[in-house]
């Protein structure tokens, strides 16, 4: 196939031997590398054969570099995803954890969301289908349980819960960290205003 914006080019096509016959296993040409296997698994290996140094890919757009696939020799050979000027997005720890702008993933998913309010979000737009988040311990010990934790500081902010009507109505139920950490209900979008339940 030709995947030039101009005439056709040239390519290179190396060929070996496999079940007493002549198979081609690698194709290059001006815009992209086919690597073909057999029947079975196709592995592509990059090995740096030594220690205390980084192995990967770099991701090129026209000249500039925008993303680093990287082993990281210095973070338990974690996998990482690095934006353009380096820094660490996304981190595949050994043991199965996943960090969000966080390469020390504490949780089986840790995001760091220090330079956003806004962490993360489940959104639907399809009409008639509901949205569901479902928190589920399948434990049967006396202490299996299932916690849904929200924490400040003292005499931060305060930890609550919102339900609100779009465009009509907010309730609010959390622990005023301003009154003698009261739990309260709230009609508004502020503890200690508006409440109706404490």
């Amino acid at each position: 196939d030709d995947h030039t914006d101009g005439a056709e080019d040239g390519n290179l096509k190396i060929h070996i031997m496999s079940n007493n016959s002549l198979e081609e296993k690698l194709y290059l040409d001006a815009d992209q590398m086919i690597l073909k296997g057999d029947a079975g698994s196709t592995m592509f290996r990059v090995d740096n054969r030594a220690d205390g140094h980084d192995v990967g890919f770099e991701i090129y757009q026209n000249t500039s570099r925008m993303w680093e696939l990287v082993c990281d020799d210095s973070n338990t050979n974690a996998f990482d995803m690095r934006a353009s000027d380096g820094s660490q997005k996304f981190t595949f720890m050994q043991n199965g954890r996943f960090g969000i702008l966080d390469n020390a993933p504490s949780y089986l998913l840790d995001v760091n969301s220090s330079s956003s309010a806004s962490a993360f979000r489940i959104a639907n737009g399809t009409n008639d289908q509901d949205l569901n988040c479902t928190l589920s311990n399948g434990g049967t010990g006396s202490g299996d349980d299932t916690l849904f934790d929200l924490t400040t500081q003292g005499g931060a902010g305060d930890p609550k819960i919102r339900w609100s009507i779009a465009g009509n109505e907010n309730f609010e139920m959390g622990i005023d960290n301003s009154d003698s950490d009261m739990l309260k209900i709230s009609q508004g979008s502020a503890l200690g205003s508006t409440d109706i339940v404490t």
